[in-house]
């Protein structure tokens, strides 16, 4: 029975490129050549002597037993006892002895050059790691902390007992903008509303983009007066001046606002969802305006 040929997996490129992936031994080659560099540079380094690596104690405690069974199995070779006289004459008579006496210290050296090179690997994990959740909770367009550490403040700021407002801006008629400008201008569109925002709150407030043309603003320690004094002040601080896109490209825009101060007990996601339907009902309004819990138009107030 004939067998069939392997089949090769790769990947579709453009043409003149190869399609075939990077063979894993070349992949681990160069590993291999990067831990053997970090290593020798460790050699140079004063960590890998420090009294504090461990690593170079163990390496010591490791190379010990050596010298001693290395005189031992000596000895008993000879017939002699395993004396300490018996032991030093043969260390001071034999050079052999003394590259064993060298071991501890050796291994000192080499434990300690890979203590040093764990780590240096350590903090550039971590620092990676660090990096990583940085970007998980940046918003790519526009620079705002996103959707995920916008809930993750929520959760931390909601725990004391100091007042806390929220806001939720949405910008007016963005899809007709969209369709009439384009997409790239849209997008211009939130980066420069998003630094106008920014210009606007207070040093200490947090403004998120929350999703698609939606943002949010955290306002702590906030009465419910001076949450809606900081909410006209988004919305007319949009309104009052156009945004500049471009170069030579400045468009009026504006945003309607719904803000609410935290209930007590109030669940997270029951807040949210009482400020988005406020954000809404400043939409059925007429747009470019404030709705706060209490106003005219308040789904609550008609229930």
């Amino acid at each position: 029975m004939e067998l069939a040929e392997p089949v090769v997996l790769g990947v579709e490129g453009p043409p003149g490129v190869p399609s075939t992936l990077p063979a894993a031994p070349e992949a681990a080659d160069g590993a291999a050549v990067d831990v053997v560099r970090s290593f020798l540079r460790a050699l140079g380094r004063c960590h890998t002597y420090s009294p504090r690596n461990l690593h170079a104690w163990f390496g010591f405690a490791w190379g010990l037993p050596i010298p001693v069974v290395s005189t031992y199995v000596h000895l008993a070779a000879r017939g002699e006892p395993f004396a300490l006289r018996a032991a030093l004459a043969y260390v001071a008579g034999s050079s052999f002895s003394w590259w064993m006496l060298c071991h501890p210290l050796l291994f000192f050296v080499v434990f300690g050059a890979i203590g040093t090179v764990a780590r240096d690997r350590a903090v550039r994990i971590a620092a990676l790691v660090a990096e990583l959740r940085t970007l998980a909770q940046v918003d790519g367009l526009t620079g705002l902390r996103n959707h995920r550490a916008f809930h993750e403040e929520l959760r931390s700021g909601a725990q004391g007992g100091d007042p806390i407002g929220l806001v939720m801006i949405d910008v007016d008629h963005f899809k007709a903008f969209n369709d009439r400008h384009g997409h790239p201008r849209g997008d211009a569109l939130l980066r420069a509303l998003a630094q106008r925002l920014v210009h606007v709150v207070r040093g200490y407030d947090q403004v998120y983009r929350y999703g698609g043309e939606e943002f949010a603003v955290i306002l702590p320690r906030a009465e419910p007066e001076l949450v809606r004094v900081l909410a006209e002040r988004l919305c007319n601080g949009v309104a009052t001046a156009p945004l500049r896109l471009e170069p030579g490209v400045e468009l009026p825009v504006t945003v309607s606002v719904g803000a609410a101060c935290r209930r007590p007990g109030e669940p997270l996601g029951d807040w949210i969802s009482r400020t988005d339907a406020l954000l809404y009902a400043a939409k059925r309004a007429g747009r470019n305006r404030v709705m706060m819990a209490g106003d005219e138009g308040d789904p609550d107030r008609a229930k």
